[in-house]
């Protein structure tokens, strides 16, 4: 087995000290997140091993991970384990990463030691991979032993930083495009404007000579988003009325006799504010929820009346609504083509943290103060 020092993994936790039989850590820092209390820190964790006579590694790679970052679905997960975390547990957490490869099973041949990658997130049941999705749900975790056909060689002109963030959104936002079925020209409406889903969508479209209009909850990035090349960008207003009542929203939506194509990654909170502004026959594409953290006792309002109006202009339109999760590797594929060729600027970066700056990462990362783009943790 290669020796290996200094296995790192940065965690959280219940408990500001913990000590167990072999180990002694201790937090200093801490933060409070949705009325908790939580520990973080980089901790020294044992080696582990990789047996290449082990039948279950024989399509695996051992990976030291350079960089991670943290999606809002990792942070909705730590949520709902928060209860079950013992005051001796600590939890890696994070799904995206760029890593060096340092052993291969006897079976894969598409990797070689020394190759830099990030995660494929490929999620289509066609056979292509034995696991969907996320390779990982703990990338912050410094060794992984993970399918070699979850792993995506980083181009060589990417750095380490932006390749950490750059997977999930990315085919995620190539996915929504293809869904959509845009063309050059044609008009797109962006909702949950300040998501990195949602400003790498963005660059997507622009790419592809998309009109594209973002809309937010406020105008705090405005300027970003306008910089980006959208033609235009909205804040709901705080008044509950419809937004097809405002005035700049109506003239728009009459000139272009409704948007072609609606992107939402927030769907619980969106749509029955912007069903009206399809047009005919479009597409909606929604990729997720705002209120991940509903615990499963809680109701929702499922027939709410904007609901239930909102359902009825989509069928009135004929409008095709259709979910997306992720992508598949031929959108990942894309993405990297597009960000070589210029045409792509990829997804939103906001710094690069390490050792000594745990609380700053994490109030970026879990959304505590003010950003645009993902946070990524060095090692």
């Amino acid at each position: 087995m290669l020796q290996r020092l200094n296995v790192k993994s940065f965690v959280l936790s219940k408990s500001p000290k913990i000590e167990n039989k072999n180990v002694s850590w201790i937090f200093p820092v801490n933060f409070e997140w949705e009325g908790l209390k939580i520990y973080c820190g980089e901790v020294d964790l044992p080696d582990i091993s990789f047996d290449l006579n082990d039948d279950d590694n024989q399509k695996n790679v051992l990976v030291r991970v350079k960089a991670f970052s943290i999606n809002h679905r990792d942070a909705s997960m730590f949520y709902h384990a928060y209860e079950d975390l013992g005051n001796k547990d600590v939890y890696p957490i994070g799904s995206e990463f760029c890593a060096e490869v340092l052993q291969v099973g006897p079976e894969v041949d598409s990797i070689n030691v020394g190759d830099l990658v990030i995660g494929d997130n490929h999620y289509h049941d066609d056979g292509l991979v034995e696991q969907l999705g996320v390779p990982v749900n703990f990338s912050s975790q410094e060794l992984l032993i993970l399918p070699a056909d979850k792993v995506f060689l980083k181009p060589d002109s990417m750095t380490l930083d932006v390749a950490a963030s750059f997977s999930v959104a990315s085919q995620t936002s190539y996915s929504i495009l293809e869904k959509l079925q845009l063309k050059k020209g044609d008009n797109l409406l962006i909702t949950g404007a300040s998501s990195n889903t949602s400003v790498t969508l963005l660059n997507a479209a622009v790419g592809k000579r998309i009109n594209v209009t973002m809309l937010s909850r406020n105008l705090q990035h405005s300027l970003q988003f306008y910089e980006l090349d959208a033609e235009e960008v909205w804040c709901l207003p705080e008044q509950n009325f419809p937004l097809i009542q405002n005035e700049v929203v109506l003239k728009k939506v009459q000139e272009i006799k409704g948007f072609h194509g609606i992107a939402d990654p927030f769907v619980d909170f969106y749509f029955p504010k912007v069903a009206p502004l399809i047009k005919f026959g479009g597409n909606y594409v929604f990729s997720g929820i705002a209120n991940q953290l509903l615990k499963e006792e809680e109701n929702l309002d499922q027939l709410s009346k904007e609901n239930l109006l909102a359902w009825s202009e989509m069928i009135a339109k004929k409008v095709n609504v259709l979910g997306a999760c992720l992508g598949e590797r031929r959108h990942l594929q894309e993405a990297v083509r597009d960000w070589e060729k210029g045409l792509f600027k990829g997804v939103p970066f906001e710094g690069v943290y390490s050792a000594g700056q745990e609380l700053a990462f994490i109030e970026k990362a879990f959304g505590l103060t003010l950003r645009f783009g993902k946070s990524v943790w060095k090692y």
